[in-house]
Order: C-alpha cells, then structure tokens, then sequence
C-alpha cells in the first residue's frame, strides 16, 4: 500500500535532549498503533535528581500545550503530572489525557526517571508523523509531592523541538523501557547512565531542535521594569525637590523611559509568543501605562516654561506632579500582578514588596522635605516685590538735583504688605508745604 506504515524489525525509539547529559526524553509507538493510526505512546522522561521538575509539551507555546512533567515524590520515586498551558502561567492539572506509569520508574544513582504509556495520546499529536514540542524545566529543590496537582515554579529555561514519530516504532505494544535498547534489562536507567551521573541520550533519533535554549524574556523583562519603576523613576522624582537641578531630573527620568520601553518590548516579544497580549490583566494595564507616560514629559515641559515665567507653581505643574504619581504607583502594582503571573517564587514577591515600599517611604520623606523647604524660601523670600509706579504730575516727588534742576524721587517700598499713600514733610528745615522742592515722599 502506498500509505502504510513500515514494519520496524527493532526498537527505533525517538529521542531527544532537551539538556544535554542532565534532561532526554524517549518516545515509542507501537506498530500495530502506528498502522491503525491510534493506540498507545510510550514515553520515558529521564532528569537529575538535582532538578526541581522537568517537562514537556505538546505545540510550540505553553498556551493550549498538553504537557507531561516529571518531579520527585518525596519518597524516592517520581510523580507525572499530565497538564495543559494556559499561557504564561502555571500549567494545571489535566485528564485530557490518560497515563499509566510503568515498572522502571522511580530514582536511582541521582537520576530521576518516568515510564509511562498515554491511551489516548493520538488525540494530541500525529503519532506517525512530524510534532512540534516544547521543553521547559528548572533546577534547585525537591517539589517532594505525589499530588499530580502540586505547585511548581516557574521554569529556569525552555527549548522548542521537532519529533517526527515514524521513526519513534517499536515492535510490541508493551514497556519498551525495561529492556533497553541493547536488549539489557533494566530499571529504566541503568542503559542511559553517563559518567559523573550524567545522562547518555546518544545521537538525537527522529527529532530536531528548532532552536538552542535562550534567555528568560520573562526574568529580562521583570528585572528591566523593576529598575524603571521601582528605582529609576523614584529617584528621579527624589532628585527635585532635593537638589532642585531640573536638567538632572529631566536626563535622568528620560534614562528611565527608553529603559522602561526596552522592557515593555521584551514583554511584548513574550506575550505575543505566549498568545497573552491583551488576555491578562498583566499585559493590558502595563500596556496602559507604558502608553500613558508618554503625556507625562510633555506635560513636565509645560511645567518647566510654565514656572520659568511665573516662578511660582501653577495648574499644569501640579498635574505634572500628581500624573506621574498615579501612573509611578500603577507602573509598581503591575509588576506585583507580573509576579504573580510568571508564578514567581514567594522569596521574590516578598523581595519586590519590601524593596517597594522602603522606595516609597523615601519618596514621600523627600517630597516633604522638598515643601518645607520650599515653604521657607517664600517666607524668607516672600516680600512684596511692586510695580508700581507714580505718574508724572500726580504722587512723584522731586528733590532738588541742582539750581533750578530736578529729578524725580522714586518711591520706597516697605519690606512687607501693600504700598502706603506717600506721606509728606518738610525737608531741608526751612521749607514750605506744597513746595516740591523741599519735599520727598517715602511708602511705609
């Protein structure tokens, strides 16, 4: 037949590395499964007992995936967890699909394995053509859990793969991993064990990595926000009313707005390869923010020749200060629902919330420090300063500059309040009243 399915006279199981010598993967498909184009997959997930979970999934992003993850028991043998992505979140326990962990399973030498076979897995891939997966994982403590529910953290790293079942055939419908590849029986690792406690996967079988593993975007991108809104833009907002140097201020929150929209393109990189853009509350308000700080250095601008002119403050100023408030504030509980929904460590919510408020305590010291200083240079500075000026012929005095000269005598203010009316007296010893040579007008 044109179609069918060749006949394997050995095991040809497919495999694959996702970390080479510490985290394979094998897959079989019986046959007779291959041939009827349904039945069982069998699977055996290997990582070092050092990792704290190990992982793979169907499709080439977390959302939808259909995964298979491994961790240690707390007991000494290994719990499979089956999960669906929903996105960059933690995956939640599934029964979409059905396993059955075999014999071999369990951890020995520091290696954690699990053998399983899924009933119904060819209602996920095309157990006898090309698949798309995704690997993930992370290093560190024991889930120590047997509940296929168990919380785990985010992942340390992730790899994309491709897997091409038909050369995954193996002769029966049955446990290949008990006899190994080179018909050694065995536990499930005995025939996989490198030196130093390593895995040997050997050459990768029927699969191919699409990429190498690649820097967390997520960790780039929370660790690039919380330097723009958790320090930058405070200390900068902390810079004016200490040392009042508007051009400092200026530079330095325009340093935190290209490096705040460095990090929302990260993010956004993320999110759309996520399928998240604009299905989280995470990704829409810090897109809301992001958009909105935009007005902000125009409105500082406003501030700036505002005040210049009138050396006081004024409605725009006031809108500078408290919009980019309320938008700082709004930028910071974001990162917390980020936090959140990267599934992060307790250890760095608590880090994120106390760094947080030790910043906001400082912001508000120095905003009260900036207005009690601002409050003495009025007092100190805050005598009336007049425009007034007499009118020729009316209240300008004269003195005598010469014979028969004169020059007008400019009025004296007092140093606080509203001029008074001029008051007038002889001068000289010797004068008449309404001679305005003898006469000098002083405001008191």
């Amino acid at each position: 037949m044109a179609n069918s399915i060749p006949v394997a006279t050995v095991s040809a199981q497919a495999n694959l590395c996702p970390v080479d010598q510490e985290f394979c993967v094998r897959v079989g498909v019986p046959q007779t499964a291959a041939q009827a184009g349904q039945g069982n997959v069998y699977f055996q997930m290997q990582a070092l007992e050092s990792y704290t979970w190990a992982g793979i999934g169907t499709g080439s992003s977390m959302s939808g995936s259909n995964m298979f993850i491994i961790y240690a028991d707390g007991s000494g043998n290994v719990t499979v967890s089956p999960r669906k992505g929903s996105g960059h979140s933690q995956p939640r326990a599934s029964n979409d699909v059905s396993i059955e962990v075999l014999e071999g399973s369990g951890i020995n030498g520091g290696i954690m394995t699990a053998n399983f076979l899924c009933s119904n897995c060819d209602s996920i891939i095309d157990i006898t053509g090309e698949n798309s997966f995704i690997a993930a994982w992370q290093t560190g403590g024991s889930v120590g859990d047997s509940s296929v529910s168990a919380s785990i953290s985010q992942h340390d790293d992730t790899t994309e793969f491709s897997w091409d079942l038909s050369q995954a055939l193996v002769n029966a419908d049955a446990n290949p991993y008990i006899q190994g590849p080179t018909g050694n029986s065995g536990n499930g690792n005995s025939t996989n064990s490198g030196g130093n406690g390593g895995l040997s996967g050997g050459s990768s079988t029927g699969a191919t990595k699409n990429k190498k593993s690649t820097v967390n975007l997520v960790l780039l991108h929370g660790v690039i926000m919380t330097i723009a809104f958790v320090f930058m833009y405070p200390v900068g907002a902390i810079i004016m009313p200490l040392i009042g140097k508007w051009l400092v201020h200026a530079s330095w929150q325009m340093v935190a707005f290209v490096a705040m929209w460095a990090g929302f393109g990260v993010g956004y990189m993320k999110a759309q390869k996520d399928e998240l853009l604009f299905k989280q509350t995470h990704t829409i308000l810090g897109t809301v923010v992001c958009v909105a700080m935009i007005i902000q250095p125009v409105i500082g601008v406003l501030h700036h020749r505002y005040y210049k002119k009138h050396q006081t403050r004024g409605v725009v100023s006031y809108a500078h200060i408290w919009y980019g408030r309320l938008i700082m504030f709004i930028g910071i509980l974001n990162g917390g629902l980020g936090l959140k929904l990267a599934s992060a460590p307790n250890s760095f919510t608590i880090a994120y919330s106390v760094i947080a408020a030790l910043v906001g305590i400082a912001y508000c010291a120095s905003s009260y420090v900036g207005e009690m200083r601002r409050n003495r240079r009025m007092k100190a500075g805050g005598g009336y300063k007049p425009t007034y000026s007499p009118r020729a012929g009316t209240t300008e005095m004269y003195k005598p500059k010469g014979r028969g000269q004169y020059s007008p005598v400019q009025p004296s203010f007092a140093a606080q309040g509203a001029p008074r009316q001029p008051q007038y007296g002889p001068q000289g010893g010797q004068g008449q009243y309404g001679s305005r040579d003898h006469y000098q007008g002083s405001y008191r």
